[in-house]
């Protein structure tokens, strides 16, 4: 388990592979070198750019800026991009 505090407080954790959000700020990294998958039963958003290796999208995704894959995407369910 991972935990994100500021100043004391905790506003994030990662239990299981999965972030439980506790306030009004979420942090993701930049550059991810595992592969990244989306489980149907999920909705997602994370702010880029963002570097990922392979992407598996089952569920919906939203990536504010931009998302760079270097290698496969495979979307069966939705991904938006936002541009900032």
């Amino acid at each position: 388990m991972a935990e994100l505090l500021i100043k004391g407080t905790k506003v994030a954790e990662k239990v299981n592979n999965v972030v439980f959000q506790y306030s009004d700020m979420y942090v993701n990294k930049q550059t991810f070198t595992q592969d990244l998958t989306l489980d149907a039963s999920y909705n997602a958003t994370m702010t880029g750019p963002i570097t990922v290796n392979n992407l598996t999208v089952n569920g919906n995704l939203v990536v504010s800026d931009s998302v760079d894959i270097t290698g496969n995407a495979n979307i069966t369910g939705t991904l938006k991009l936002i541009e900032i």
